[in-house]
């Protein structure tokens, strides 16, 4: 193989290497049946039950399900240690839970309505200095009845100087970006793509010539 194709396939070995797990969030539910247990762990039943996705960009004023057990799950890189606060304002009438990086955080059994409303008494919230690398929030939340609507949002100094700030992929990926030492963004997949196909046109030249 000659030098420059060897130096071209580096090059795609090295920009593959570099690429980041993206900012993401998942949302599922699952149908409470007669074995759920309110005085029991909710992540338990919720990853024991059949569940369906909802896909989402954003969690705010987010439908939910009647009879049901919901799960968001959302993660995201920092390059730095970095302080935040999660808030969740839900209809949760057998409560809700929080983990950090698969740890409970935040246990509440209380009937929860949140009424729309940031200032509720009834909205939970956590917070907790985060490291760099990976972090990954889960918010599971019962409700029996009336499935209102529920959002998730957090503050964080590394965004809009610690502003309230909902939930969404693009507050993430603001997120990731503006902590101190992040990576500049690369469109890495399509980048790939482009020096593969100019790897593949180099090998055809070659062989023609051969």
């Amino acid at each position: 193989m000659s030098k420059k194709l060897v130096a071209l396939f580096s090059a795609c070995l090295m920009l593959s290497s570099f690429a980041t797990q993206a900012a993401m969030i998942s949302y599922s539910y699952a149908e409470l049946d007669g074995s759920f247990d309110s005085s029991a762990s909710l992540l338990d039943y919720f990853n024991s039950q059949s569940s369906t996705e909802v896909s989402v960009t954003d969690f705010d004023m987010e439908s939910t399900f009647s009879d049901s057990i919901m799960n968001v799950t959302f993660s995201f890189d920092l390059a730095t240690d970095s302080s935040f606060e999660l808030f969740a304002g839900l209809d949760a009438g057998y409560g809700a839970e929080i983990y950090l990086n698969d740890a409970l955080v935040l246990d509440s059994s209380s009937n929860l309505w949140w009424s729309k409303s940031w200032t509720s008494s009834d909205v939970i919230s956590f917070e907790q200095l985060l490291t760099s690398g990976t972090n990954t929030f889960t918010v599971v939340w019962a409700e029996e009845c009336c499935g209102g609507l529920s959002s998730i949002a957090f503050s964080s100094p590394l965004v809009d100087a610690g502003d309230f700030t909902s939930l969404s992929v693009g507050a993430l990926n603001l997120l990731e970006a503006s902590a101190p030492g992040a990576p500049v963004s690369v469109n890495a997949p399509g980048t790939i793509g482009v020096l593969a196909l100019g790897l593949l046109a180099l090998v055809r030249v070659r062989n023609n010539r051969a």
